[in-house]
């Protein structure tokens, strides 16, 4: 074991570990938005060059573990595919940064999903709301996928047997509502929109799953589950 101390002038911020064993590269993050990467571990670093734009958000991707995405503060995201050997630089939607996690295809690398205000000059403004862009080329373009939608997941590759491999859910909350909705789509709400519960708290995916806590009467909450997006059924806990 080698142990090497290495002292840098400046204080960081955030720091994140490639996870492969290819080698110990990692992004690491400044107070004041510079991003250094490093692919030793930290011995030796060297300052990610922007062209001057600060770097707001570093985000990995959890199914591609080779791959990162750096938020900058003008509106471009820069992209790597090969532990920060090298980077693409695409332009984020003319929306709003809101700090929404982007949102990714467990099977195409490419395919995520970005959420981005739209008419917020001010963010307390009513009219402020989320949309959901699409990108399935690493993000050269965004197609506005679907209004208020605030999480969403490539369901169809999550599952082991989806019922439609296209498949996308959405967590939707409406302007001027605190109810939230859980949509299904297997065309990216080109022209399928199906609501699968009209009021939910939330849901998240696990383990090929992908469970919905939906509120019900005398204040009692109800866990829904499916394994291919189309059947699910209430979870018993006992």
């Amino acid at each position: 074991m080698v142990t090497t101390e290495n002292k840098f002038d400046f204080e960081t911020k955030f720091y994140q570990y490639f996870d492969t064993v290819a080698d110990e590269s990692l992004v690491m993050l400044n107070s004041i938005g510079d991003a250094y990467i490093s692919h030793d571990g930290g011995q030796t670093i060297k300052r990610f060059d922007t062209d001057g734009e600060k770097i707001v958000e570093v985000v990995f991707n959890p199914y591609f573990n080779s791959s990162a995405y750096l938020f900058g503060s003008k509106g471009n995201i820069f992209l790597t595919h090969d532990r920060g050997y090298s980077f693409m630089i695409a332009k984020l939607p003319e929306a709003r940064q809101l700090g929404m996690p982007l949102d990714f295809s467990a099977r195409a690398q490419d395919t995520f999903i970005y959420y981005g205000g739209k008419n917020c000059e001010s963010i307390l403004s009513p009219e402020c709301h989320a949309v959901a862009y699409l990108t399935k080329d690493g993000g050269e373009t965004f197609t506005e996928m679907l209004d208020n939608a605030i999480h969403c997941e490539f369901a169809g590759t999550l599952f082991k047997y989806p019922s439609n491999d296209d498949m996308v859910m959405c967590q939707v909350k409406e302007k001027f509502s605190q109810t939230r909705s859980l949509v299904s789509s297997i065309d990216f709400f080109q022209g399928d929109n199906k609501i699968i519960f009209e009021n939910i708290i939330g849901y998240l995916s696990t383990g090929g799953y992908i469970i919905v806590a939906v509120p019900h009467e005398d204040n009692e909450l109800r866990a829904y589950v499916t394994n291919d997006g189309a059947e699910f059924a209430e979870a018993k806990f006992v």
